[in-house]
Formats: C-alpha cells, sequence, structure tokens
C-alpha cells in the first residue's frame, strides 16, 4: 500500500513538472512599440515586480514537493502572477511578437 501512494505521489509530480515546464516554454516574447531594447527591458523589471506585489507566487511549505492542498493554490497563484504582468505589459505599450 505504500509503494502505491509513493507511486502516485512521484506520477502527479512528474505530471506539474511536465506541466510546468511546458507552460514556461509557451511564454511570451514582447516587444516594444515605443523603444529600444533598453525601454523593453525597463518594462519587463517593472511589470515582474509590479505582478510579485500585486499577486505573489505561492512557494509550498515542503520546497521539493507540494502537499495535495497547496496544488491548486500554486497553480491559482502562478496564472494571477502571469495575468498582471502580462496586463502591465500590454498597458506599457509593449505586444507579443
Amino acid at each position: 500500500m505504500q509503494n502505491w501512494k509513493i507511486d502516485k505521489m512521484f506520477k502527479r509530480n512528474l505530471l506539474l513538472i511536465s506541466l510546468s515546464i511546458l507552460l514556461s516554454s509557451c511564454a511570451a516574447e514582447w516587444q516594444s512599440n515605443t523603444g529600444g531594447s533598453n525601454k523593453l527591458y525597463q518594462d519587463k523589471a517593472y511589470c515582474k515586480s509590479v505582478a510579485n506585489a500585486a499577486a505573489p507566487i505561492y512557494i509550498c511549505r515542503n520546497p521539493l514537493m507540494c502537499a495535495p492542498d497547496e496544488t491548486p493554490v500554486v497553480i491559482q497563484s502562478l496564472s494571477s502572477n502571469t495575468g498582471y504582468f502580462n496586463q502591465c505589459m500590454f498597458d506599457r505599450g509593449n505586444t507579443i511578437k
């Protein structure tokens, strides 16, 4: 019975890691319509700080794996943070390539 729980936990963690790698590879590539790469770099830094202040990313109690009750909280905090970042970038006049 104990091996079944470990196997189930391993599969769930593998799925979460695979999902996070897939989602991070889908990250938007931004371009600035009003300035050069320096302006884009400044906008990214500013919007990252705005997103982290408005929607901080939840970190699990155990750094090696999240408990089942923490998984939805992590996914929700990541999506909220990304939403705030994207909205800030659009508001500052940037577009996605």
